[in-house]
């Protein structure tokens, strides 16, 4: 009866109720009527008034990112509908994934491991069996794929890899065969769709996972993610302003398959630049699309392009006002890195590792309001903070479920 209740856990269906239809996937997005994610909002703080809890910090500083780019968005004048239902939306999934964090921890990180896993495999299947079934970019020419288009594949993968390997660890002190298998099928679906920064992030992400796994004994330092961050911060300045990738020609043409403007990129950059100075502080919102466009791609069609470089993008539409909430964001997690130590090393080492290879793939792509992205922060956080405690023993699998749970 026990362990029947375990695997009946009524929050487990609640959440995955609640998650699928807040997060972008191509197969049902657009029967999702718009209001609903109003609904859900609604629903979300009730269960936070019955359950007597508050959000955590840095949900407040996500929401906060979330007003400023709807203040923005009126000041400078644009059309508020899009910009109200992607703050919408994407304030309902924060809070969503915080509240259920804090309930349990690792019935979060099951239900996604098998909701997700399932629409990875049947993305991966449509990648190699019809991968135009779901339409084609007529400017970009990348398929739009089951989940989503071929350039923003990482952004469901890196976290959904990292979410697999920490439920792993959590759960059996080790990495299982089969979950090696669904994090090799997760970075597979990203080295089909060949996008360049993507096979380069989910490399790190892969590769992070397999290495930490066969280490026997791995070792975490204190400020190692502070660390990776400041790393961050040179690799996106020398790419993004300096461009050192017309220094390795061989690498970015022949290996990576990309010209030295990463597509053009590098003049979007620029373009994107000149107008992050109009609005510095605040930024100039969003529009349509929940972009805001910034150059005309093709003067005949009329279609517009983004900034395709995440922190550009969040300093175009919230200002540094916007990026200020994101490094308060850091920060915190960070903290919590550096001060509390009953996650085991393994779990701690690997979080940090798959953080970076996020921030990698934010370098020339970036699309805000994809939902599940920021997964990833609420992981970080739950490994490190005690309001969360995801793993209550050091470096091994916790012997109970209660255990896990605490």
């Amino acid at each position: 009866m026990n362990l029947l209740k375990r695997r009946l856990n009524p929050y487990a269906f609640l959440f995955g109720a609640l998650f699928l239809p807040l997060i972008q996937v191509n197969l049902y997005t657009g029967l999702v009527p718009k209001w609903f994610c109003a609904v859900e909002l609604a629903f979300i703080l009730l269960l936070y008034i019955w359950q007597q809890r508050m959000p955590s910090s840095i949900t407040w500083f996500l929401l906060l990112f979330v007003a400023i780019m709807v203040y923005s968005t009126y000041h400078t004048g644009k059309p508020l509908a899009y910009a109200i239902y992607y703050s919408i939306q994407l304030a309902a999934f924060l809070l969503l994934m915080d509240l259920f964090f804090q309930i349990d921890p690792m019935m979060v990180l099951n239900t996604i491991q098998y909701v997700m896993g399932l629409l990875i495999l049947l993305n991966l299947f449509f990648q190699l069996v019809k991968p135009d079934y779901f339409g084609v970019s007529p400017t970009s020419g990348n398929n739009y794929n089951l989940l989503v288009s071929d350039n923003e594949l990482p952004y469901y993968m890196v976290p959904y890899m990292l979410v697999v390997a920490v439920n792993s660890f959590a759960r059996h002190g080790r990495l299982t065969l089969w979950n090696f298998a669904i994090i090799t099928l997760a970075y597979g679906s990203v080295v089909v769709s060949w996008t360049a920064t993507g096979v380069v992030g989910g490399a790190v992400a892969y590769l992070s996972i397999v290495t930490v796994a066969v280490l026997k004994y791995p070792r975490f330092h204190k400020r190692l993610f502070f660390w990776l961050v400041l790393l961050y911060i040179v690799v996106f300045v020398s790419i993004v302003v300096f461009r050192v990738q017309e220094w390795f020609p061989y690498l970015v043409e022949k290996i990576l398959k990309k010209d030295l403007t990463f597509s053009g990129r590098t003049g979007i950059w620029d373009e994107a630049f000149r107008i992050i100075r109009q609005h510095l502080w605040l930024g100039q919102g969003t529009i349509a699309g929940g972009r805001l466009t910034v150059i005309p791609f093709d003067i005949t069609s009329g279609t517009l392009v983004s900034a395709h470089s995440y922190f550009l993008e969040i300093t175009m539409q919230a200002g540094l006002l916007g990026v200020s909430c994101f490094v308060a964001v850091w920060f915190l997690i960070g903290k919590r890195f550096t001060a509390y130590h009953t996650t085991s090393n393994r779990i701690l080492l690997v979080a940090s590792l798959c953080f970076f290879a996020m921030l990698v793939l934010y370098t020339t792509e970036g699309w805000l309001y994809h939902t599940f992205q920021y997964t990833i922060y609420y992981l970080l956080f739950a490994c490190a903070a005690p309001v969360y405690c995801v793993v209550p023993i050091p470096n091994q699998a916790a012997t109970n479920f209660n255990q896990i749970r605490r």
